[in-house]
């Protein structure tokens, strides 16, 4: 976010929580555009968060002596995988089973990712909000989904594979 390079997560309507400032200026004053800071691209991969950071004016000329600037940052918020493949236009089995501290995404009945929480911390995932599938604070899924299922525990493997390819 401009003027001093803060990441925030968007928690509910109106609030917010500062996750990170990543860049800094010790010239920065609130009327001098010139030394302000900014996150100009964020991307997702490996079940991690990049951010670049960057001046307002991006010239070359501009760099900072904290050498905060033109740099790319991660961080890993909670616990998540990703695929971070393209799955195509076919039909694709996408199953996520989470058991203990342990987090896996099936394609098409394979493993494609793994994530583990840190040790000591295990994710209290309850909230009062409603399950939503294909909508979140990014966008909407544009596509079908069909043959939507729950399970109440962790399926086995084998489960997986067999649900994946009937």
């Amino acid at each position: 976010m401009i003027p001093k390079a803060q990441v925030w997560r968007y928690e509910t309507d109106g609030a917010w929580t500062l996750m990170n400032s990543l860049a800094s200026r010790p010239d920065y004053s609130v009327d001098e555009t010139a030394s302000w800071c900014r996150v100009p691209t964020m991307a997702a991969f490996q079940n991690r968060l990049f951010a670049a950071t960057g001046s307002c004016i991006s010239r070359s000329i501009d760099v900072d002596p904290d050498e905060t600037l033109g740099r790319v940052y991660s961080s890993e918020l909670g616990q998540v995988v990703s695929h971070d493949h393209d799955i195509g236009g076919a039909w694709t089995h996408l199953a996520a089973v989470r058991q203990g501290k342990e987090l896996r995404l099936y394609v098409n009945g394979a493993c494609s990712a793994v994530s583990k929480s840190p040790a000591g911390h295990t994710f209290d995932l309850t909230n009062a909000q409603p399950l939503t599938i294909g909508s979140g604070a990014q966008g909407s899924f544009a596509g079908c989904i069909a043959d939507l299922r729950l399970y109440r525990g962790a399926l086995p493997v084998e489960r997986v594979k067999t649900t994946a390819h009937p």
